[in-house]
């Protein structure tokens, strides 16, 4: 029971519940924000309640500025154009008997964001000129709520900075812009955006779009060739010219040769050559054109063929003298340009002139520049030639050229040929010359014979070519090769001289090629080969060492020759000694020898002399030795032995002391015969020892005769 009674209590204040009286305002939110100048309307509604009564106000009391209108248990307060005088809170209150009033409130907030924003330029965009873009967005509330963006390209370019003004308004946001060809078509896009302080509230947002239109001067600019920039001569050629630019470009064509002369070109965007030429090769320049500027492009077109046949020129002319200056050019027209050889041709082959473009410059020609030359022309696509002959008229080059040699043996035969090379042709003459330097003519050959040449052939031979430029003379040394002959060996002084003497040994001999001397002085040993100048051999001082047998050998490649001479070398008499034997004491009726030995050159003259009487004159000898026989007391005294040649003299002083001797019965006259007649025998045997003694000397010395040894007097 008592669980029926609780059942039925909760059932009961649940139904109270439900019909308790309560009201709700619309919108259900305790702040609305209204847009300016748009209608609002605020209901009441109550609940719970068969008859409420309903009761608009504002804060304050402030005028509603507005229509209320109670149908049912609803309540409509209605703003047919919202401003800021409804910019309040608003409060609805609800009465329903037995019950206690109800109340609810709302403020409302007022913003402004009708249209829109609003893009404008400041000009004409210009790529490369600097513009003022302005976007403005009307008559906005609150104003400091208001955020604005300029993009383009989804990036930003520029944001409204902070205003604390909240007053209705237009809020403009300005910005320079350098536009760039790349802008074109692009768009400005200006974002506003206007946030509330209730960040529960959705924010307001406009935005407006504007395509930019940006003038530029023409770019990218190309050019087509068809069917390429390189073609065939004859075909057919087709050049476009393109280019990006606002307002579109105008079209010029030039076009620049090879001389560098422009042409301007008929035609807009595209030239047409129906058939192609050398002449159409170039630089072809496109300029676009627009009011804001102007860009030019560039191709090269290459018409390429074979050469055209060659001009060749010599200048001044094709027959010049020597000595002048010419200037030869070849050109040919060809696409690849082509290759232009010079070459000269003649009997020797053909040589390749080196010159720039086809232009060779010869200065001073001579007469081996004449001939042909030639000209050739080559590209890829074939070659061709021409020639010009080249006329040099020159004065005579005179050769002479000698078979066998300029050089020959005596007796044999030689040919001397002159050629002399001119033009016009020159005439030849021989002439020789003497010793003395005159010529006399020989012969207007042009080639001279010699036969069994002499020596007096020898010398120098002179061929002359004369021809209206000039003349021209060649000299040749013919020398006819001989042996050594007339060869002289001399001596200067003599050839018998003075120790002491100066003396010149000189050989000379005639020969070709000169002979070469040699001078050698002959011992019984060996030869001794003397260094001798130009074959002359100088002494100073010469000695007995120095006599002997000079030899001269005269050779060259031809032969020998040889002569020899003596040479005497005169001393005085020296290193004299003398022998008394048996000695300086004898006796009476002895005999005496006296021995003189000294050394000079020719054989001195040697005479014994007593002192008393005064230089007596006793004996005199060629060899050297006296005799004394059977000496008597009268002998006794003092002897000089002199000495002398043509060159000296010397001395030697002797005493002989004679004792008295006593008688010998036995002593005879046949005796003392005998025993002189023995020292006789004895002084030949001295005789023939000086003999030995002066040819073994003449072998040591060098200078001695054996023939005037054995001339000597006993």
């Amino acid at each position: 029971m008592a669980g029926a009674l609780l059942t039925l209590t909760l059932l009961l204040h649940l139904l109270m519940t439900v019909l308790a009286f309560e009201i709700e305002l619309l919108p259900a939110v305790p702040k609305f924000t209204a847009h300016f100048g748009h209608p609002l309307v605020l209901t009441c509604k109550a609940t719970g309640c068969d008859a409420p009564r309903f009761t608009w106000r504002t804060e304050m009391d402030y005028p509603l500025a507005a229509q209320s209108q109670t149908q049912g248990s609803l309540s409509n307060l209605t703003m047919e154009h919202v401003g800021f005088q409804n910019e309040r809170l608003y409060i609805c209150t609800a009465m329903c008997t037995g019950f206690p009033s109800k109340q609810k409130r709302i403020t409302i907030e007022i913003y402004s964001f009708p249209s829109d924003p609003v893009i404008t330029t400041s000009a004409a965009l210009v790529a490369g000129t600097a513009s003022l873009i302005t976007c403005t967005v009307p008559d906005v509330f609150p104003s400091d709520l208001l955020e604005v963006q300029l993009m383009k390209d989804g990036q930003i370019l520029e944001l409204l900075p902070y205003d604390s003004d909240r007053n209705l308004k237009n809020k403009s946001l300005t910005i320079e812009f350098n536009p760039t060809p790349e802008d074109n078509g692009k768009e400005f896009i200006c974002l506003a955006k206007l946030s509330f302080d209730d960040q529960k509230k959705e924010p307001q947002q406009r935005q407006s779009k504007k395509k930019i239109n940006v003038n530029y001067a023409p770019q990218n600019a190309t050019i087509m060739v068809t069917p390429s920039s390189t073609v065939r001569e004859g075909e057919s050629l087709t050049l476009s010219c393109t280019a990006q630019g606002n307002p579109p470009a105008r079209i010029t064509w030039t076009k620049q040769s090879a001389d560098k002369i422009l042409q301007v070109l008929e035609g807009n965007d595209s030239i047409t050559i129906p058939s192609a030429e050398f002449s159409d090769s170039g630089l072809y320049v496109c300029e676009a054109r627009n009011a804001a500027g102007s860009t030019t492009v560039q191709t090269e077109v290459s018409v390429q063929g074979e050469p055209k046949i060659p001009h060749l020129a010599i200048f001044p002319s094709t027959t010049v003298k020597e000595g002048d200056n010419i200037t030869i050019q070849c050109f040919a027209e060809g696409n690849p340009a082509a290759k232009i050889t010079l070459r000269k041709k003649s009997e020797e082959g053909e040589t390749v002139l080196q010159g720039a473009r086809g232009t060779v410059h010869i200065p001073d020609v001579q007469p081996r520049d004449a001939g042909v030359y030639e000209c050739e022309a080559e590209n890829t696509f074939g070659t061709k030639k021409t020639s010009e002959s080249l006329l040099v008229e020159f004065g005579p080059i005179t050769e002479i050229f000698a078979q066998p040699s300029t050089t020959v043996k005596e007796g044999a035969a030689v040919n001397f040929t002159c050629t002399s090379s001119g033009n016009p042709a020159p005439e030849v003459s021989w002439k020789k010359y003497s010793a003395s330097g005159t010529s006399h003519f020989i012969s207007e050959e042009a080639t001279l014979m010699l036969k069994d040449v002499k020596v007096g052939d020898s010398g120098l031979y002179e061929c002359e070519g004369i021809n209206q430029h000039g003349k021209d003379r060649r000299v040749v040394e013919f020398v006819v090769q001989v042996p050594p002959r007339e060869t002289s060996l001399t001596v200067l002084p003599f050839e018998t001289v003075k120790e002491g003497d100066t003396v010149v040994i000189s050989c000379r001999s005639a020969g070709v090629p000169s002979p070469r001397i040699i001078l050698r002085k002959k011992t019984e040993d060996e030869d001794t080969v003397l260094e001798s100048e130009d074959g002359t051999y100088t002494i100073q001082g010469v000695q007995e060492e120095h006599a002997g047998t000079y030899k001269c050998e005269a050779t060259n490649q031809l032969g020998q020759q040889s002569r020899t001479i003596k040479l005497n070398v005169k001393v005085p008499p020296r290193n004299t000694t003398v022998f008394v034997s048996p000695s300086g004491k004898v006796t009476e009726g002895d005999n005496v020898t006296i021995t003189c030995r000294t050394y000079c050159n020719p054989p001195p003259l040697i005479v014994l002399k007593k002192v008393f009487p005064k230089h007596e004159t006793i004996q005199s000898s060629s060899n050297g030795t006296f005799i004394l026989c059977g000496v008597t007391k009268n002998d006794t005294g003092t002897y000089i032995i002199d000495v002398s040649n043509d060159v000296g003299n010397d001395t030697e002083v002797i005493q002989i002391s004679v004792l008295e001797k006593m008688e010998d019965p036995n002593f005879n006259s046949l005796g003392i015969t005998l025993v002189c007649m023995l020292s006789l025998a004895v002084a030949t045997a001295a005789i023939a020892g000086v003999v030995v003694y002066k040819f073994k000397q003449a072998r040591l010395k060098g200078f001695y005769s054996l023939v005037d040894a054995l001339k000597m007097r006993v």
